[in-house]
């Protein structure tokens, strides 16, 4: 996090795959605390090429390099009971959590806006 930025001091989750982790791009290029929040067995974009030297493998894919610059990240399991506290615990930290999960799964985990803020109204 960097204070003397235009978003310093902001905390963002960042729970996006695909085209969507952009948006955590240029929070953390404008100096956001961006952590990217991936399942376990890493983010399904890790697999999206171009890759280095051509060779497809999920630690060497470009696309994920250049999207996920400006972030930290931590593996989290969401589907169950103890990942969801864990996430609960960075939502009290967090003032933005961005998401790209289909219509529904975060309110079906309890994890929607309004079970958010509940957690941190």
């Amino acid at each position: 996090m960097q204070e003397d930025t235009m978003l310093g001091g902001y905390r963002v989750l960042d729970m996006t795959e695909g085209g969507c982790l952009i948006g955590g791009q240029m929070f953390g290029d404008l100096g956001a605390d961006v952590i990217m929040i991936e399942p376990p067995g890493g983010s399904p974009s890790r697999n999206i090429g171009p890759f280095y030297k051509d060779i497809p493998d999920p630690e060497k894919s470009l696309f994920w390099f250049n999207y996920s610059c400006n972030k930290r990240g931590i593996t989290l399991d969401i589907g169950k009971a103890d990942g969801r506290e864990v996430f609960k615990r960075l939502v009290k930290t967090a003032d933005i959590v961005l998401e790209s999960f289909s219509p529904g799964y975060m309110d079906g985990l309890g994890l929607g806006y309004s079970g958010l803020c509940e957690v941190k109204p």
